[in-house]
């Protein structure tokens, strides 16, 4: 594919994820959805789209076999547990753009796993990252802001362990052609989420039948699994966003690298608040938060990230 390709290439990818977040965000603080059971729900239907599309074929059973698959998907839920969940606190663009303190660990886990060692320039860029994403942390509302932080925090360890082990993925860097690819991603998204669903939705339904007062506010409850706007939202998001966006995460993690990804989904944010503040304005979601501090320190983390893909693109051509 031409450099062209795949720079519309990944444009369109960066605009699927941040259709993930809004229907994530939409789905937790409208519909009220319980976040572990929403993300994992989207990603089994997202998972089976892809398995139909590639129909039977090669790879899937080592696919299954593959530690990195499990390694991946367990991951993946994770992450999605957690985006969730901070999405339900604070707005997507809001989230999105801390999600971006991914930028200064990729760097540090591409040393510490690859061996690739930071230049001054990589490391003044994070720094004026790590700048920018302390001012928008200060601004958040004081009373979700400590809890908001954490789930950041986790969420982008679960994030950057993720495309790492995407990147090492050898059945997915095996896979040749559209269908194997869809296949292996298939697979990959199917084995953790079906059965942390399983074994989740077993959890809440025995509490709630035997002891309705648990109080374990974060397992589903039966009306949760009754939830018809809920779980359409969660097969529309699976089928039309989550199962094209996975599919070319996979095909992009074998092109590029990890840290040039993470790089590239700086970008999230402002195609979120492209599509965050129609629905702000339709008053459908809470947009209050965001102000023009917060978008005026995106604008600085995402120059910085345009900067180290420019220096890093001269380096290569050098």
């Amino acid at each position: 594919m031409t450099r062209q390709g795949m720079f519309l290439l990944t444009v369109f990818t960066v605009f699927l994820m941040a259709g993930m977040d809004i229907f994530a965000r939409f789905a937790t603080s409208v519909l009220a959805a319980n976040p572990p059971l929403y993300a994992s729900f989207a990603l089994f239907i997202s998972a089976c789209v892809l398995l139909i599309v590639a129909g039977p074929g090669p790879l899937g059973v080592r696919t299954l076999r593959d530690v990195y698959t499990w390694l991946y998907g367990i991951l993946q839920v994770l992450f999605g547990i957690v985006e969730a969940y901070v999405f339900s606190l604070i707005t997507a663009t809001e989230g999105n753009l801390l999600f971006r303190f991914s930028i200064p660990l990729v760097l540090i886990t591409g040393l510490i796993i690859f061996g690739r060692r930071p230049d001054r320039n990589d490391i003044i860029l994070n720094l004026i990252v790590l700048a920018a994403l302390g001012y928008i942390a200060y601004t958040l509302p004081e009373n979700v802001r400590l809890i908001a932080l954490l789930g950041v925090f986790v969420a982008c360890i679960f994030y950057v362990l993720r495309n790492v082990v995407a990147e090492m993925h050898p059945t997915s860097n095996a896979s040749e052609g559209v269908r194997d690819q869809c296949r292996v991603t298939g697979f990959v998204m199917l084995v953790t989420s079906f059965i942390f669903m399983g074994a989740y939705s077993l959890v809440g339904y025995v509490l709630d039948t035997s002891a309705p007062n648990h109080g374990f506010s974060s397992l589903p409850t039966l009306a949760a699994f009754t939830n018809t706007a809920v779980l359409i939202t969660a097969a529309l998001s699976g089928i039309f966003i989550i199962a094209p966006a996975k599919y070319l995460y996979f095909y992009l993690a074998r092109k590029i690298n990890s840290d040039n990804y993470t790089i590239i989904a700086t970008f999230v944010p402002f195609f979120t608040l492209a599509l965050e503040w129609p629905l702000g304005y339709l008053g459908i979601l809470n947009t209050t938060t965001i102000n023009f501090d917060d978008l005026l320190a995106g604008s600085i983390i995402i120059g910085a990230a345009i900067g180290m893909a420019i220096y890093r693109s001269k380096e290569k051509e050098k």
